[in-house]
């Protein structure tokens, strides 16, 4: 073998062994070839320029063995590699890096040995560091896609300029990831229902050649059902033709699902609002109306204007614009809840009243977002209010009308009623027949009657209308009954009944209440039962009852009225404490009576904080109960009780100087002749101005005083002398009425009354107030 090398001082040299011509030696020298020959012992035979420069190889390694020069190569397999293409002749390739830290394709090529019996190897370096490079980029570019889309859940593809094939897909977990073409995509991805939108979608993008943005379901990962926001970019070239597309998509499921729950929500929330009766509506939080009802649309004289709000403030009546528009901003600015009544403008051109409400919808930084309220149509409603104000207003002119009348009707009966029954006591007093005497008192019992029964009507009154008012001051409860007995033991034994009092050890000697409304109460149930009693005994009892609920409280006092008498049959009893009404009509002649008793027994217990009820049973007599509660106070009676007998005790044979002021004849006289007694001298003047007058011109002790004189009337002329009197100077007075109101009574007291005599007043006790009042 022979060996010819070229000059050592040219840069550019070359051993051929297989005789290569010159110009091929040139022309490789030309192209920067990196080539050397290795001979079947491995040995280097040659090598171009440019692989003796890469490999710093000189003249003096040719003909050295291969692997004792090639230490430039990292990669010990490579001389194997070499072996490997000398026994297969079969061309190899192979990535190697120098010592220089730059990249070569080592491309391993088998020399013909049919021309050749030395035939070896030629091996082609080609320098790929730069593709290496922007290989490495290309990697971190995609390592960084990757971990771009593992971070933000976005989808990224790039499809193939028709759309028939997905190049890749790149998902975090949304989708299923390809590295591959699949040409399979739509039906991998995309549901059935879904692909025609998505087809049409791309082949518009495709014929103009613009991006396009899509909503639209997908195939999840986890073979769910999901929604995807999908953008993709046409890539184009030189020409403007598409290369391929790039595309990212983002997983939209959850708000789309909860887009999807509140547009149901909204559906629902229309379907009700327009099956509503009222108006509904919702606004922005600067109070711009952006949605009404059907109704509100067909109903009110609304318009939308062109920003697509609603206008309302046209339909608003001019005189309610201002309140209603001010009232509206200043919620609007506070975040209140707003309520207003107004009128509305609607739309068949009448004005309604309307009631409008407003509440804040706040989301869950308590921030106002909007409003929703409803407008509803209440001029029926105002119109009945109207209505009813009006009957309002007359039914209180009514009742004011009949209790004015029944005061008057008081007045004018209990004025000759007063002359009556004083006439009579006076005229039973004179030396009369047996029959004379019958007659006279035969005549008080039925004025009596009938004064009572004038109580009653008034009693029901008061109860029937609400305007029952009652005491709160302590009293004995055995003197109220002891009295209440006293004086119905006359009519008692009349009929030849026996009339008893239990009183049990339990019941306090003091309660707070009204004790005239417990006479009352006692004087009715007592009266009925001698009434319908012929024989026998009446008895009253009076016991405590112990509280089960609460052993600090006083308890509760039970009263009863048992009697003899007829009882009551029981599909009769119903009717007991109805108005005006009798078990049996008959009995109204037999008996007598309005039928208001029981009626009223009941309209006083309940309000005091009682109960009432009756037992009873046909011809086995009647027992009436009623309880009330036990109210103890810490202090003792203050009231000063004088009876008769201490009056005639206190008397002496002073004479008193008494005043009558009364315009009414008939009263002068019959006042006059009862009070015509030797330690009595009456002065009687007729209004007020000359009861004052006469005050002061003499020495009075005591002056009954009518309220009601023409002029001056008996309450003015009371404050007219107290303003008059010195000090530590103090005349009794009493008024003299025929009223029995409670702001009667109070207005006597109030300018400065001592007593109230109620026409008619009975003598015996117009001799016990003065002889009180006189001590």
């Amino acid at each position: 073998m022979g060996t010819k090398i070229g000059s050592q001082t040219d840069k550019s040299f070359i051993w051929n062994p297989i005789q290569t011509d010159i110009d091929i030696q040139q022309l490789l020298n030309n192209l920067h070839i990196a080539a050397i020959s290795v001979d079947t012992d491995l040995r280097i035979r040659g090598v171009t320029s440019l692989a003796a420069k890469l490999l710093h190889l000189t003249p003096a390694d040719i003909g050295k063995p291969f692997h004792k020069v090639a230490t430039f190569f990292d990669d010990p397999d490579f001389i194997k590699d070499i072996k490997r293409v000398l026994t297969t002749s079969k061309i190899a390739e192979k990535e190697l890096m120098l010592s220089n830290q730059r990249w070569f394709l080592a491309r391993i090529v088998p020399e013909d040995s049919s021309t050749d019996s030395s035939a070896g190897i030629i091996l082609n370096l080609i320098d790929i560091s730069e593709n290496k490079n922007h290989q490495k980029d290309l990697q971190e570019s995609e390592k960084r896609l990757r971990a771009l889309v593992s971070a933000s859940s976005d989808v990224v593809y790039c499809m193939s300029p028709d759309w028939k094939e997905m190049n890749y897909l790149l998902s975090d977990d949304f989708l299923a990831n390809t590295d591959h073409p699949d040409r399979d995509w739509l039906q991998n991805y995309i549901p059935e229902e879904e692909q025609p939108l998505v087809i049409e979608t791309i082949e518009k993008a495709i014929r103009t050649k613009t991006p396009f943005d899509l909503e639209h379901r997908v195939q999840r990962k986890d073979n769910t059902i999901g929604w995807t926001s999908s953008r993709a970019v046409p890539i184009l070239d030189e020409n403007r033709n598409i290369r391929e597309w790039f595309g990212m998509a983002k997983d939209i499921t959850r708000p789309k699902r909860a887009e999807i729950k509140l547009l149901e929500s909204e559906k629902r929330f229309r379907q009700l609002a327009d099956a509503m009766p009222q108006l509904v509506w919702s606004s922005l939080v600067n109070g711009k109306i952006d949605y009404i009802n059907k109704r509100s649309n067909e109903y009110l004289d609304l318009f939308q204007c062109s920003d697509g709000f609603w206008s309302w403030e046209a339909m608003i009546h001019p005189d309610d614009f201002e309140y209603t528009s001010k009232g509206w901003q200043k919620n609007l600015q506070s975040g209140n809840s707003y309520q207003i009544e107004h009128r509305c403008h609607c739309a068949d051109g009448t004005y309604r009243w309307h009631l409008t409400r407003a509440v804040p919808v706040r989301n869950d930084q308590d921030h106002i977002y909007k409003w929703l309220g409803t407008t509803t149509d209440i001029d029926d409603l105002k119109q009945t209010e109207k209505d009813l104000a009006n009957a309002r207003e007359v039914a209180e002119s009514a009742v004011k009308a009949k209790r004015e009348f029944l005061a008057n009707m008081t007045h004018e009966i209990r004025t000759p009623m007063t002359v009556i029954l004083g006439a009579l006591e006076h005229l039973d007093k004179t030396n009369l027949s047996e029959e004379e005497s019958y007659c006279v008192k035969l005549a008080e019992k039925a004025s009596r009657n009938l004064l009572e029964i004038i109580g009653d009507i008034l009693d029901y009154s008061k109860i029937d209308a609400g305007r029952l008012e009652l005491e709160k001051e302590p009293f004995s409860i055995r003197t109220c009954l002891e009295e209440v007995l006293k004086i119905s033991s006359e009519a008692a034994e009349n009929k030849g009944l026996e009339l008893k009092l239990n009183i049990s050890d339990q019941v306090p000697q003091v309660t707070i209440g009204d004790e005239t409304r417990l006479r009352q109460i006692f004087f009715n149930l007592i009266s009925n039962a001698i009434k319908f009693t012929e024989q026998g005994k009446i008895t009253v009892t009076a016991t405590r009852l112990s509280s089960t609920e609460n052993e600090k409280s006083p308890g509760t006092l039970l009263f009863s009225v048992m009697d003899t008498g007829c009882g009551i049959p029981k599909d009769k009893m119903h009717l007991l404490f109805q108005s005006f009404t009798q078990i049996d009509s008959s009995s109204t002649r037999h008996f007598g009576g309005s039928g208001l008793g029981l009626a009223i027994c009941r309209g006083l217990v309940e309000p005091m904080g009682g109960d009432i009820w009756v037992e009873s049973e046909e011809g086995n007599g009647s027992e009436f109960l009623f309880t009330l509660p036990i109210l103890l106070e810490r202090r003792t009676i203050g009231r000063d009780m004088v009876a008769i007998e201490d009056c005639e005790i206190l008397m002496t044979n002073k004479v008193r100087h008494i005043l009558l002021a009364e315009d009414d004849p008939s009263i002068q006289e019959i006042l006059k002749v009862l009070l015509d007694k030797p330690q009595w001298r009456v002065e009687i003047v007729d209004d007020g101005a000359a009861a004052v007058a006469a005050w002061q011109k003499g020495q009075f002790d005591l002056i009954l005083m009518d309220i009601q004189m023409r002029g001056m009337d008996g309450l003015e002329a009371t404050e007219k002398i107290r303003s008059l009197e010195q000090d530590e100077e103090h005349i009794p007075i009493v008024a003299l009425t025929a009223q029995t109101r409670k702001e009667t009574i109070e207005n006597c007291f109030a300018v400065g009354m001592d007593d109230v005599l109620v026409k008619p007043a009975r003598l015996e006790k117009i001799q016990q107030v003065i002889k009180h009042l006189c001590q």
